[in-house]
């Protein structure tokens, strides 16, 4: 089980509760705290996911978008960085919300947890200022919106869910208009 110190674990509480809508519990006074593994497994897969499945992994994307976007306004160099992740924060706790709304509407528990990939980059990210954060950060939004977007074409292709659909086909003009603002 992964320990991390106090402030970071507060931090990353406190990224899933925004994202989640629930209040986030108090902070521990302890100088490291356990994080029973918070983070859901959504990645790509050869299969693809039921309606519910792709609920749950796409729930767990956006958690992670949201809390590498709120990192990247905190600790970008770069305006147009702290842009881009203002826009991808924003566009993932919206995204967020609309799961959250239908998933109680189709009787789908989701967690809103980040992927356990997200979790790792956002704990990469976190000691990095300057030039190397920004190199670090696009390298990370790369990675994640690349995944993202094969899983959620997946999901366009293979849904009978009409609604779905529709969140997959806005998702992955999002994630198509974050991949040609990232830098080269």
């Amino acid at each position: 089980m992964p320990y991390l110190k106090a402030p970071l674990a507060a931090c990353i509480v406190a990224v899933l509760a925004a994202c989640s809508n629930q209040p986030a519990p108090p902070e521990s006074s302890n100088a490291t705290t356990a994080i029973a593994s918070p983070v859901a497994t959504a990645s790509p897969t050869t299969a693809p996911l039921s309606d519910e499945g792709f609920m749950r992994s796409a729930s767990a994307v956006e958690a992670g978008r949201y809390a590498l976007g709120v990192i990247g306004q905190k600790h970008a160099n770069s305006s147009a960085i702290r842009s881009l992740a203002a826009r991808i924060s924003s566009d993932a706790a919206e995204s967020s919300r609309w799961l959250n709304a239908y998933a109680r509407k189709k009787n789908v528990q989701i967690t809103g947890h980040p992927t356990i990939r997200a979790a790792y980059q956002y704990s990469q990210l976190t000691g990095r200022r300057g030039a190397a954060f920004d190199r670090s950060f696009v390298q990370a939004i790369r990675i994640d919106t690349t995944i993202a977007l094969d899983s959620f074409k997946q999901e366009l292709r293979h849904s009978r869910d009409p609604a779905l659909q529709n969140f997959a086909k806005r998702q992955i003009a999002q994630f198509e208009s974050n991949l040609k603002q990232l830098p080269a």
